[in-house]
């Protein structure tokens, strides 16, 4: 997954974030849209704990850059739909 999709995933407003590492939080819909699912289909996976580490501020939900990436390296698949031995 690359980080430049997260930083347009992530342009809100006229501010963006454009660097390698995100310093910050992303909310539910930019973490959706980089992850390229309907943000229902992430909220049913935070529910049952599936999904990628997420943060309660306030009354939002937030997810860390690098959990999501860390979330979905876990879930590589080989070619055939094996797991990818780590």
């Amino acid at each position: 997954m690359s980080k430049t999709r997260l930083a347009d995933a992530a342009v809100t407003g006229t501010t963006a974030r454009t660097t390698s590492v995100q310093p910050g939080f992303c909310s539910h819909a930019e973490t959706a849209a980089y992850l390229g699912i309907p943000e229902a289909t992430l909220y049913q996976l935070d529910c049952k704990g599936t999904g990628p580490k997420s943060y309660k501020i306030g009354r939002h939900r937030k997810y860390r850059p690098t959990d999501v990436d860390a979330w979905c390296e876990a879930r590589a698949t080989a070619a055939g739909g094996d797991r990818v031995a780590r």
